[in-house]
């Protein structure tokens, strides 16, 4: 809205470009209204209301049009606000939807698992934190395992596949134990939660970063990003309604669908450079 508002219109880039400040004004309204959507749907007015009903045409019709001028903004040769074509690249598409899975149940844990670990398992706050310290740990430990990796043999493949199989098999051990074990339960859905994050925030933006072209870098970060924070948004308001109908383990059956989703989709990778070689 500030963009909007204070931007004058025909101001150049850098670049020499007009700025798209038509994309970038239908981009934030289509933000705004799938946070308002998503988020407080359910919580403030009811799921079949008027103004849920609104904000879903508010949202598909924004998308509708940026997708329409983003289009017409690349034709003409000029820089849109967001490449769209640049899901013809199959690693920015892999990275993108990979990054939009993870961040559903990266946000989801997030959020509900101290009630779950206090209101469900019945630990103290002292224990929730003591569960939260180990999947801090881990988040150090995960990255440097896939850093490793990246750097010396590019097994995105691998290191994919090695996250998300422990990734799931916790979320099930936790389905399976319930309260049975409750502070290794919650230390396990922290530690759950630490493995989806560091994946997600190393192997989709090396992906989206070094197996597209060197132009397409710039662009193929934003539009990851940009799917995270869709992911993080989708994440909050589907294990919301998950929890409220089927109790904790819905969230957790979400965890695992979305780890072996995103182990489908890798199969679809390959590596421009190894091909090369």
């Amino acid at each position: 809205i500030l963009y909007i508002i204070f931007y004058p219109r025909g101001v150049k880039t850098v670049a020499g470009e007009k700025a798209d400040g038509v994309g970038v004004a239908l981009l934030t309204i289509l933000f705004v209204a799938l946070a308002f959507l998503l988020q407080l749907s359910g919580t403030y007015w009811p799921w079949a209301s008027p103004t849920t009903f609104a904000l879903a045409v508010v949202c598909i019709v924004s998308l509708v049009l940026f997708v329409k001028v983003e289009l017409k903004v690349e034709r003409s040769g000029r820089r849109p606000a967001f490449r769209v074509t640049l899901f013809k690249l199959r690693p920015f598409l892999i990275a993108t939807l990979c990054a939009m899975l993870a961040c559903i149940v990266t946000n989801g844990v997030a959020t509900y698992a101290p009630s779950y670990g206090q209101t469900v398992l019945g630990l103290t706050a002292t224990q929730s934190g003591l569960g939260y310290s180990v999947g801090s740990t881990l988040v150090i430990v995960i990255s440097l395992f896939h850093g490793f990796f990246f750097g010396k043999k590019r097994w995105f493949k691998e290191c994919n596949t090695i996250s998300m199989l422990v990734f799931a098999a916790v979320a099930i051990l936790l389905i399976v134990t319930g309260a049975k074990l409750p502070f290794m339960a919650f230390t396990l859905l922290i530690a759950m939660f630490a493995a989806v994050t560091a994946w997600g925030s190393s192997v989709n933006f090396v992906i989206g970063q070094v197996m597209v072209p060197t132009e397409d870098v710039l662009d193929s970060t934003a539009g990851i990003t940009a799917m995270q924070t869709t992911g993080a948004f989708l994440g909050v308001a589907l294990n919301s309604a998950l929890i409220n109908l089927t109790g904790y383990n819905g969230l957790f059956t979400l965890c695992v669908v979305c780890a072996l989703a995103c182990l489908v989709v890798m199969l679809f990778l390959k590596d421009p450079q190894k091909q090369a070689n």
